[in-house]
């Protein structure tokens, strides 16, 4: 019965919307899904969405071509607007 409550929580996605606090933040909200975490990033003008592989510890961008930073893959997301 406690691994069925144990695989349950480990499922639960979480959100955070580091933008809301400050405006110079890079990165707008970011829900981590386990292994994957979706970030949103602030684009001119808009938004962009990427993601980051825990596994691979890698940054992939909107057209799935990942890179070893953040900035890179958001350069390379807003670069697609």
């Amino acid at each position: 019965m406690f691994s069925v409550f144990a695989v349950a929580a480990t499922l639960a996605a979480y959100s955070d919307y580091p933008g809301a606090l400050s405006r110079q933040s890079s990165v707008e909200a970011y829900t981590d899904k386990g292994l994957t975490v979706e970030l949103v990033v602030r684009c001119r003008p808009g938004t962009g969405v990427l993601t980051y592989s825990k596994a691979d510890q890698t940054f992939c961008d909107s057209r799935l071509r990942c890179h070893s930073s953040l900035r890179a893959a958001r350069r390379a997301t807003c670069a697609g607007h």
